[in-house]
């Protein structure tokens, strides 16, 4: 008997295995925005897993307003089984006044993707929808730099586009991109369905006209 998506309890086997699907097909993902009096940052961590079933987490950084720092990107192993990853993503951030929504308790659903804001002069944190407009410029960003990182023209170890750039001999670990590669085709899709929404949000749905 199949089992429905309001029988997964937290923790169980078949929620267990409801998150390892949303790894091997897409990827999960909390971005935050973190606004300040002369600029805005922006990051975003992104979890995956490859065809031998190792979870890879994407880390992307960019800064915009009146400041001179540069976009980073890393990408990193965690070694670890699938369930010690889910409970360390449950405390994603630690904290009283935190929460990361990574489960509505009430219906015990994975949610893969999160978009949070932490207002300027303000500590804690508000949930913004995947599709919102700051979120959608800076997914472009982030599209580009995997793109980049496929081509094997970004390092993983905090190298910055413009070192990466000026005309040195990067040593690529030929894996590295691949997983790059993994990410940018997932992205891809997931930019592909956040454009969708907006336009439900925007218009409504979509219908065939019928001509008279």
């Amino acid at each position: 008997m199949t089992k429905k998506r309001k029988d997964l309890k937290v923790g169980s086997p078949e929620w267990i295995s409801a998150w390892k699907r949303t790894l091997c097909e897409g990827f999960i993902m909390r971005c935050m925005l973190e606004p300040s009096i002369h600029y805005m940052r922006f990051w975003m961590k992104s979890f995956l897993m490859d065809d031998s079933n190792c979870i890879y987490q994407i880390r992307f950084e960019r800064f915009l307003g009146d400041t001179i720092a540069a976009p980073r990107a890393t990408s990193t192993k965690y070694d670890a089984p699938l369930e010690a990853f889910l409970n360390d993503l449950e405390n994603f951030w630690v904290g009283e006044t935190m929460h990361n929504y990574l489960t509505i308790q009430k219906l015990s659903l994975v949610v893969p993707h999160r978009g949070f804001i932490r207002p300027l002069g303000n500590s804690n944190v508000v949930l913004l929808p995947t599709n919102h407009p700051v979120l959608m410029a800076n997914y472009g960003a982030v599209r580009e730099w995997a793109y980049q990182a496929k081509r094997g023209l970004v390092k993983s170890d905090n190298t910055l586009a413009e070192e990466a750039l000026d005309d040195k001999v990067i040593t690529y670990d030929q894996h590295e991109r691949v997983l790059w590669q993994v990410f940018e085709r997932r992205f891809k899709t997931f930019l592909y369905q956040q454009e969708l929404s907006v336009i439900r949000d925007t218009v409504g749905e979509v219908v065939s006209a019928e001509h008279g």
